[in-house]
């Protein structure tokens, strides 16, 4: 009997059974508005919280965008992240695919949490015992409790965090890069029918504070854990610490990690996190089963367009023109009809009319077919584009895919100001079924504006569009074009095996030019600031269309940006020979080249520009710069006889004083007859303006503040920049 008891006493002192939790999985999702890959973390969050719920906890830590907190480079330097998107998960390093480390890529993470996963348990209960969202205080108040079910050596801490769901922003801190948009390969995914750069984007999971930075609260839990201790601690955040949209859109997580290395995570929870709908991605197929068209000023043509249903029930989708067509003045449209019902398997035609204006003329189409919501149905969007544009042609402005639309329409605008070429534009969308629809034979020019966002078109995504200028080209049609990274792809930057030595030659042989070699990395965008960089230029003084340029790319007021520049070397110095100048500490000689003229063979001329036109200048100030620039480019290239040497001062105008500090004295030589006159501040505000019969006339200044000023001065067709300080 006393054997019997001390067996008893034995066994009741011993703890029968280890009683282990369902183990969570929390992922810090290392992203950025900026990242067009990123969208890929971005859906996958949602997938698996949509199938786990709660056991998944996904947090995006966002990069240099409008949501991104300094801690994000310590933690990514913690656990070596050096790409984006990069997920970690419970902040432990991870096996995946013969790599290890604790970076995952989100196209990986179904192979490290599954449907075995969730199966996991771990001897660590944490909860969050209480949470509020005091908008009176101004304050977030957790509290983190866990229960330990083993003995647990060594530093342990609390920690938690606070998300978003349902950010929104404008601009580029919040608009969301995607590279997905109709790439392929991806087209079961459904940022596969989403735009290049998706404005008014609802970013969800954005992480707006960590409790205990990324160690956590040392203290919060002594040296180690005993089997059956429960701890908690308590947070408390102040609104003003954190940069919150709304309030009612905050939910939270809590955790238990260790207090060294990679902070491991052994357990955690959320509290406030809406459910994610499980819901069925539909789209709809769409086709122009009738070429492009060109037609004669004043007609009417019609295009067929095909939307397809392959699912086995029946869908509505509504067909409509993106907001991104452009389509000239006088030109208009219908869509007949504009939303339709498609049965199971089968397809239906909707009508596209165009009604051409007068004169030269394009209505550029992006047609979309969204699929309406409904019950478990969430619609994705899919479009198509075609083109029609009138029988004449004078000057072709080319528009490609992934420029954005009013970078292209500030360019037109810009030349619509000269008396010169105004209505002689025609902005018309360039892709490898245009280029061989339409006849340019009217074509005086071409202008070839390639932007950041749609930098590599003429060299990865067609193959028609560069011989078709080279060919054009050959054929005596100027050119004037602009891109960064064109030439940066093609100077042996980029592995052999990507280039054609075709498109080599078109840059070499045809144009006499190249691009300089330097290291891979953004040159106009600055890591640590995480902004674009200003970078200035100067004309070549010698050269009577660009002498006495000065200008700026990246100007801080100016809404277009470019992270990339194309450095130009001279190959051919019969052909080609620099006409602007990149002036900063980064492109010294010989990668300072902006600007080339060209001539072919048989003298037909070219402009390659290395930054993007509409990135240039700011304010009033920048688009006078910019028109200027532009129109003696055009002038060059359409062999104009009325610029002068000074293509900024065709009316060769002088002033003085300059500095000034009451009044400015302009002169006007050999000018009888009225010029129209105005005066701006650098920002762009208009300070007086006024007409003047006399060659030489006063402004008086007194009233301006000390600063930097230009005027531009009018005088018939001519136009004459100056720019001047007041100094009192």
């Amino acid at each position: 009997m006393k054997k019997l008891l001390l067996l008893l006493f034995i066994l009741n002192c011993i703890p029968a059974f280890t009683q282990n939790v369902p183990k969570n999985f929390l992922i810090e999702d290392h992203t950025g508005a900026w990242c067009g890959w990123c969208v890929i973390g971005n859906q996958a969050l949602k997938d698996l919280h949509s199938e786990f719920g709660n056991r998944i906890i996904p947090i995006a830590v966002h990069n240099r965008d409008g949501m991104s907190l300094p801690l994000q480079t310590d933690l990514a330097k913690v656990h070596g992240i050096s790409g984006y998107p990069s997920g970690v998960i419970n902040r432990k390093e991870l096996t995946v695919e013969g790599n290890t480390g604790y970076a995952v890529h989100p196209s990986s993470w179904n192979k490290v949490i599954d449907t075995n996963t969730m199966k996991q348990t771990y001897p660590v209960k944490v909860q969050i015992a209480s949470w509020k969202v005091d908008t009176s205080a101004r304050t977030v108040s957790i509290t983190v409790s866990a229960e330990f079910f083993e003995d647990f050596s060594g530093p342990l801490a609390f920690n938690c965090a606070i998300m978003e769901d349902s950010v929104t922003g404008s601009g580029k801190q919040f608009d969301q890069v995607n590279y997905l948009n109709n790439r392929a390969g991806f087209e079961g995914h459904p940022y596969f029918y989403e735009e290049g750069t998706i404005t008014n984007y609802v970013h969800e999971n954005v992480l707006r504070y960590y409790g205990g930075h990324i160690a956590g609260i040392r203290g919060s839990i002594a040296d180690g854990a005993f089997y059956g201790d429960t701890k908690q601690h308590t947070f408390v955040i102040p609104f003003d610490s954190m940069n919150i949209q709304h309030p009612q859109h905050l939910w939270v997580a809590g955790w238990v990690q260790k207090g060294e290395a990679g902070y491991e995570i052994l357990n955690a929870a959320s509290a406030g996190k809406a459910p994610t709908a499980r819901s069925l991605a539909v789209a709809a197929g769409i086709s122009v089963t009738t070429p492009p068209a060109q037609i004669e000023s004043g007609a009417t043509h019609n295009h067929t367009i095909k939307v397809n249903n392959t699912r086995e029930f029946p869908i509505t989708v509504r067909v409509y023109a993106d907001q991104e067509s452009i389509i000239s003045d006088g030109w208009s449209f219908s869509i007949n009809p504009s939303e339709i019902t498609i049965p199971a398997k089968s397809s239906r035609n909707v009508t596209l009319e165009t009604i051409g204006g007068k004169g030269i003329g394009a209505a550029n189409y992006i047609i979309r077919a969204q699929v309406v919501p409904k019950d478990s149905i969430r619609g994705l969007s899919t479009k198509t584009q075609t083109t029609v544009i009138s029988r004449e042609q004078d000057i072709v402005l080319m528009h490609f895919e992934g420029t954005a639309k009013e970078a292209t329409l500030q360019n037109w605008s810009d030349l619509q100001t000269s008396p010169l070429y105004a209505n002689k534009v025609s902005i018309i969308s360039i892709n490898d079924s245009n280029v061989n629809a339409f006849d340019f034979t009217s074509a005086r020019a071409f202008i070839v504006p390639e932007s950041y966002s749609s930098r590599t078109t003429l060299l990865f995504n067609t193959k028609k569009v560069l011989p078709f200028i080279d060919a054009q080209f050959k054929a005596g049609k100027p050119f004037l074009m602009w891109s960064p990274m064109n030439l940066w792809i093609v100077a042996d930057n980029y592995p052999a095996t990507i280039m054609s030595e075709k498109i080599k030659d078109v840059w070499h042989n045809t144009f006499g030019i190249d691009g300089e070699v330097y290291p891979w990395a953004p040159m106009l965008w600055d890591m640590n600031e995480g902004k674009a960089v200003e970078f200035s230029l100067k004309g070549h003084a010698s050269d009577m269309h660009t002498a006495g340029t000065s200008l700026s790319v990246n100007n801080p007021l100016n809404p277009h940006t470019s992270i990339w520049v194309d450095c130009i070397r001279i190959l051919d110095y019969e052909k080609a020979k620099a006409v602007l100048f990149f002036e900063n500490e980064k492109l010294q000689d010989p990668m300072n080249i902006a600007a080339v003229k060209i001539k072919s063979d048989k003298g037909v001329p070219a402009i390659y520009q290395g930054f993007p036109m509409e990135a240039a200048g700011a304010g009033n100030e920048g688009i006078q710069m910019r028109r200027v620039l532009l129109h003696n480019y055009m002038d060059y290239l359409l062999n104009k006889t009325d610029i002068n040497e000074n293509a900024l001062q065709p009316l060769g105008l002088s002033i003085s004083p300059n500095p000034v500090s009451n009044q400015v004295q302009i002169t006007i030589p050999h000018e009888t007859s009225s010029a129209l006159w105005k005066l701006y501040a650098k920002d762009g505000g208009l300070m007086k303006e006024g007409i003047s019969t006399q060659s030489t006339f006063t402004v008086d200044c007194s009233g301006f503040p000390s600063g930097s000023y230009h005027g531009v001065i009018e005088h018939g067709t001519r136009k004459s920049f100056i720019s001047f300080i007041v100094k009192h």
